[in-house]
């Protein structure tokens, strides 16, 4: 429905198949996501440093997620916003 045609399994433990699972009024979303939960499983969006290639990503571990680098942190938690916003 949303374009993913590539994805990418990264597990760390096995995960063995289910003898019986039902959908039943939910979303295919909202029921692979209750599935991976209950298996540990998480999911993010990589992608490519170049071009727009894309592809989903299932992890059970964060070891399988690359690291970005140093991001700036900024101290002030005074600070406050001059005009109205949400």
């Amino acid at each position: 429905e949303n374009g993913v045609t590539e994805w990418t399994p990264v597990f760390y433990e096995s995960h063995p198949a289910r003898e019986f699972c039902v959908q039943y009024g939910e979303s295919d979303l909202a029921f692979l996501t209750r599935l991976w939960s209950e298996e540990g499983i998480f999911y993010f969006d990589w992608h490519a440093p170049q071009g727009a290639a894309q592809k989903l990503v299932l992890c059970d571990d964060v070891a399988g997620v690359s690291t970005l680098g140093e991001m700036p942190f900024n101290p002030n938690t005074d600070t406050e916003v001059s005009t109205m916003c949400i």
